[in-house]
């Protein structure tokens, strides 16, 4: 009886630590990325002024399976905010957190809202008190 619940456990545990695995780019490895990355993405933790209006994109949310620095996710959130074809990340939160085995796992996570500027600005990041990455 032992024996099968510890057996069942295993594969559940081996399942959803594949479930869980994504790959990421090494910043250390020179490898060219999918899609090259142009330029700088303004992210803020806050929503801009009023003066500058914006078109909520998309949420989104970019994860490393395991243990890692919120850094190594940057190139990843460049990929997808120029998939989305955004300017900014709004409500911009980078953190470490746990995965589904908490005691064992802890991973970076950043998450943000992708806005489009309705009018264009190279100055818009600064007037928004954003930071540029």
């Amino acid at each position: 009886m032992k024996k099968s619940i510890l057996a069942a456990l295993v594969l559940v545990g081996a399942a959803t630590a594949h479930a869980e695995t994504t790959p990421t780019t090494n910043p250390n490895i020179s490898t060219p990325l999918s899609t090259p990355v142009k330029g700088s993405l303004c992210v803020m933790i806050d929503t801009p002024p009023s003066d500058l209006p914006y078109k909520v994109v998309k949420r989104i949310k970019i994860a490393k399976g395991t243990y890692g620095s919120v850094t190594d996710l940057y190139p990843r959130l460049h990929e997808t905010a120029q998939k989305y074809h955004a300017d900014a990340i709004i409500h911009y939160s980078a953190s470490q957190r746990f995965g589904f085995w908490p005691w064992r796992f802890v991973r970076p996570v950043i998450a943000g809202t992708a806005i489009q500027w309705k009018s264009p600005s190279a100055a818009n990041c600064r007037l928004a008190n954003g930071q540029e990455l």
